[in-house]
C-alpha cells in the first residue's frame, strides 16, 4: 500500500440492462481511492505507519526493525515499509511452522531449500505477536483519523465532493484504505452488508447485484470494522466459510474477533492472512473470502461496463488491481473519460516533462499514465500544467493534491466525467 502520491479515477457511461419487459438506462461512474485519497483528510502515509510500528514495545521492536534493517542495504532502493514487514513475518512464520510440523501437506516447498539459523526469530508466539500488532496498530491510527473526520471543518471539501458526486450520479467507488470516511459522507449507498438488530453484518452478494439509483462502496482491501463471527454453532460449520468477514459499527467489536485464530495457507504452503485489513505482498491470495472476492469481481464489471475513470491517490503498486486497469484504453478507446488526480512532490519550478529529471512519477504510475493518455511522451511541454491533458482531450491529470482539485475544478471534473 505504499502511496504517497495521491491519484483519483472516475469513470462513467451509459449502458442498458434489461429488466422485466423493458430497458433501464443507467448513468453510473467508478471510482479508485488509495492511500494518497486520505493523507489530506489526516490519513498517515506509509512511511508514517512504518515508523510507528518500528517504535512499539521492546517485545516487536526488535524483530520489526531487524526486518526493516536487512530489506534496507546500503545501495539505493525503495524504503521497505509496513507491507514488507508483514510479508517478511508470514514468511518467516510459514518457514517456522514448516520445520515444526515437517509432514504437513501444508508446508512451503521452499522448506527443503530453507534453513532458519536464527531461533530468535522463529519463535512462533513472537512471530503471532508481531502480526498481531502490526494490524492492530495499523486500525489504532486508521481509527484516529477515521472518527474525528465528520468533527473537523478542514474535511468539509473531501465529504462536499462525494455528496455533489453522487447527486450527480451513481457510483461504483473501490476504495483501498481501511477507512468508512467515504461512507460516512455518502449515507446512503450499497456496500453488500445485510444490516440487523445483532452486532454485526452478514455480507450478502446479491444486494449488491441490484443496479439501482444508489451508489456502491467497495472496501477492496478491508476496514477497520470488519471482523469475524464468533458465534457459529458446531451445526453451521458446513455452510458459514471460516474466513468471511463480517461488519461490526465499532473498531472495539471487530478487534475483539481478530486474535486466536488459526493462520490462513495458501496453495503454495505459505501463509497469507485473510483479516479485516490486507496487507503484504501476497494480496491476491488474501481475496478469496467474501466480500474481497466479490468486490474484486464488481469492480472488474464496473470497469468494462463504464467508460469514464477516477483515481485518487493510487500509485499503481498492487499488480491484481493494475492488471483490471491496464485494459481501460483498450476497452474504451475514444470514449474514455479518465481524471487522474496525483500530488506533484516539487514546486512548480522543478517540473520537467523528462521524468527522469523531475524524478516522478513513478516508473508503474508513468507506465499507466502514458497508457491512459496513449501517448508514449506524455508530457509534451517543460511548461507546469494543472491539470495536464492528452492529446485527444480523453484524460485529465490533475498534480497538486486532492485537496486542491477538488477546490478548484471540481465542476470540471464532475462535468467532464458524466458528459
Amino acid at each position: 500500500m505504499t502511496c504517497l502520491l495521491p491519484i483519483c479515477i472516475c469513470y462513467t457511461h451509459n449502458y442498458e440492462r434489461y429488466i422485466g419487459k423493458g430497458v433501464d438506462s443507467l448513468n453510473r461512474a467508478t471510482a479508485l481511492l488509495g492511500a494518497g485519497a486520505a493523507i489530506e483528510i489526516g490519513g498517515p502515509t506509509s512511511s508514517e505507519l512504518t515508523k510507528n510500528i518500528c517504535s512499539q514495545e521492546e517485545t516487536c521492536e526488535a524483530l520489526f526493525n531487524q526486518i526493516v534493517g536487512w530489506n534496507n542495504p546500503s545501495h539505493d532502493r525503495q524504503q521497505p515499509n509496513f507491507e514488507d514487514i508483514m510479508n517478511a513475518l508470514e514468511s518467516l512464520s510459514s518457514y517456522s511452522n514448516g520445520m515444526r510440523f515437517k509432514n504437513s501437506e501444508y508446508n512451503p516447498a521452499e522448506l527443503a531449500f530453507i534453513e532458519v539459523k536464527s531461533q530468535k526469530f522463529s519463535e512462533p508466539n513472537s512471530l503471532n505477536l508481531a502480526k498481531s500488532r502490526l494490524i492492530n496498530i495499523i486500525a489504532e491510527r486508521v481509527n484516529q483519523y477515521n472518527g474525528q473526520f465528520k468533527c473537523s471543518d478542514s474535511n468539509t471539501w473531501f465529504w462536499n465532493f462525494w455528496v455533489k458526486a453522487t447527486n450527480s450520479c451513481c457510483w461504483d467507488i473501490g476504495t483501498l484504505n481501511y477507512d468508512d470516511c467515504v461512507d460516512q459522507s455518502i449515507h446512503n449507498f450499497n456496500d453488500g452488508y445485510r444490516y440487523t438488530d445483532s452486532e454485526y453484518s452478514t455480507f450478502d452478494p446479491f444486494q449488491m447485484t441490484q443496479l439501482d439509483n444508489t451508489t456502491r462502496i467497495m472496501h477492496l482491501h478491508g476496514s477497520i470494522f470488519y471482523g469475524y463471527r464468533q458465534d457459529d454453532k458446531n451445526d453451521n460449520y458446513l455452510e458459514n466459510f471460516f474466513e468471511d468477514l463480517y461488519k461490526f459499527n465499532s473498531l472495539k467489536k471487530s478487534c475483539d474477533t481478530w486474535n486466536n485464530r488459526s493462520p490462513n495457507i495458501s496453495q503454495s504452503g505459505m501463509q497469507a492472512i485473510i483479516g479485516p485489513i490486507i496487507t503484504g505482498r501476497r494480496k491476491s491470495d488474501k481475496l478469496l473470502a467474501y466480500p474481497y472476492s466479490y468486490y474484486y469481481n464488481v469492480f472488474q464489471q464496473s470497469l468494462l461496463n463504464n467508460s469514464s475513470l477516477l483515481i485518487v491517490g493510487y500509485s499503481f503498486g498492487d499488480l491484481h488491481i493494475n492488471s483490471l486497469l491496464w485494459r481501460f484504453k483498450k476497452t474504451h478507446g475514444s470514449n474514455r473519460r479518465i481524471v487522474l488526480i496525483a500530488d506533484f512532490p516539487k514546486s512548480p519550478c522543478c517540473w520537467n516533462k523528462d521524468p527522469l529529471k523531475m524524478k516522478w512519477p513513478t516508473p508503474d504510475m508513468y507506465r499507466f499514465i502514458a497508457n491512459f493518455f496513449g501517448q508514449t511522451d506524455p508530457f509534451t511541454s517543460s511548461i507546469f500544467q494543472n491539470p495536464v491533458k492528452s492529446l485527444d482531450g480523453c484524460v485529465m491529470l490533475y498534480v497538486k493534491g486532492f485537496k486542491d482539485a477538488v477546490e478548484n475544478s471540481e465542476n470540471e471534473i464532475l462535468n467532464f466525467l458524466t458528459r
